[in-house]
């Protein structure tokens, strides 16, 4: 049987005021290679270093134009994974929800149960 990894992020704030964003997005990365592109990130991290940008990690949002071009150019170039999302709208999340405790655990759980469920039936997936 093959090992699945699931990777999850998400975007967004917590901010359910008119100055938060708009949506919360929940992603997980599925993948059978848990080093997906992890050499490539990681020497492109160090040189970016070297050529003395300052970097911690990579983060979209934050990182300079010509990182994020950068990492593109090495995502574009794996293969093998699969991407899932859920988009929350927030003004629609119900009041008793709007808490990180709360609404955090449930949208995951709901994005984990669909990529198990499909990969249970597929018969040839263990899970991290």
């Amino acid at each position: 049987m093959d090992d699945l990894f699931l990777f999850l992020d998400e975007s967004g704030n917590y901010d359910f005021s008119v100055r938060g964003t708009k949506y919360l997005v929940f992603t997980c990365l599925t993948t059978l290679d848990p080093n997906l592109a992890i050499l490539e990130l990681y020497e492109k991290k160090h040189n970016f270093i070297k050529s003395g940008l300052p970097l911690e990690y990579f983060h979209a949002s934050e990182d300079k134009q010509i990182v994020r071009n950068e990492i593109f150019k090495i995502i574009q170039k794996c293969q093998n994974f699969i991407i899932n999302s859920i988009i929350v709208e927030k003004r629609k999340v119900n009041p008793a929800i709007r808490t990180l405790d709360k609404i955090y655990p449930m949208i995951y759980e709901y994005l984990v149960k669909y990529i198990c469920k499909r990969y249970e039936k597929s018969g040839k997936t263990n899970y991290y």
